[in-house]
């Protein structure tokens, strides 16, 4: 009597023994005895097989990604809740804490003890953005190097995905705000990263979620949506023209506002909401395609 082992050594045997690939090989791709007909109806269906082969490993890496980006997030928004409600009184002692736990980090004087630990991870970290109505509520980096994030995560590994991030012209630190933070992200069509940012394309998205809150190291901000433009980044995709609004800060509030206007002219919705000589404005740019 043959043991469970040496059963399956002989049924493998058997099974991927040279003639029964052999067979194999014979019956299922286009050989010397099929006719025409045969060949044609082989070779379909093994390009079928292919096609439907790889299919279910992208569906398998694209939903192993997903996962992977859902549970970093939710780590992220974690880390940041630990010091939400921490009172004054208790404000010296956490950090006490934190600086053990990361002692070859320096962080920045006063700042916000809720995002200390997401800037020991990476020092690019500077700020935090909330849309209360979507599911947008992520840690954004900065770096003195241009679009540096647009292809690596927080960890400054390689990711198709990227992480928002603020331009590198805009300035976050205690002087305060650019008179326009530009903030990049991908529209990954999978719900998450900045795909939400589509809702505004219409009324109903845009009175869902009118406010974005922007935290900084330093203080807390929030903004009205007042314009949704759909815009081309190439010259060939409107006769020669590009509509430049991607600036960081102006010549003069006369020249902030004749931009203002022409977003305006641009907007898809109209909010009512009016922008004024002196304020600052959020721009959150993500790519969009029908």
């Amino acid at each position: 009597k043959k043991s469970f082992s040496q059963r399956m050594k002989f049924m493998l045997k058997t099974r991927f023994s040279k003639e029964a690939l052999s067979r194999f090989a014979y019956n299922n791709f286009p050989n010397k005895d099929d006719s025409a007909g045969e060949k044609i109806r082989k070779i379909i269906r093994d390009i079928a097989f292919v096609a439907l082969v790889c299919g279910i490993v992208y569906l398998i890496i694209y939903g192993c990604s997903y996962l992977e980006r859902r549970i970093l997030n939710d780590r992220f928004q974690t880390i940041v809740d630990e010091y939400e409600t921490i009172e004054d009184a208790q404000l010296e002692d956490a950090w006490a804490d934190i600086k053990v736990n990361y002692p070859d980090v320096s962080f920045p004087e006063g700042m916000n003890i809720k995002f200390a630990s997401l800037y020991a991870i990476n020092q690019d970290v500077v700020v935090w953005l909330t849309i209360p109505g979507t599911n947008i509520s992520t840690v954004l980096l900065q770096r003195n190097v241009e679009d540096h994030y647009l292809y690596k995560d927080i960890y400054k590994q390689y990711s198709r995905y990227g992480r928002p991030y603020v331009d590198v012209k805009a300035k976050m630190g205690k002087e305060g705000l650019s008179k326009n933070t530009i903030i990049y992200g991908h529209n990954t069509h999978d719900g998450l990263m900045f795909h939400q940012l589509t809702n505004y394309m219409t009324v109903e998205g845009y009175k869902n979620a009118p406010v974005v809150t922007l935290e900084t190291f330093y203080e807390t901000t929030k903004w009205k949506i007042f314009a949704v433009m759909l815009t081309n980044s190439t010259p060939d995709a409107d006769n020669g023209f590009v509509f430049r609004y991607l600036y960081t800060d102006f010549n003069s509030e006369s020249a902030f506002m004749a931009k203002i206007n022409e977003i305006y002219d641009r907007s898809m919705i109209h909010t009512g909401v009016d922008v004024q000589r002196g304020d600052k404005i959020l721009t959150l740019y993500t790519c969009y395609q029908n």
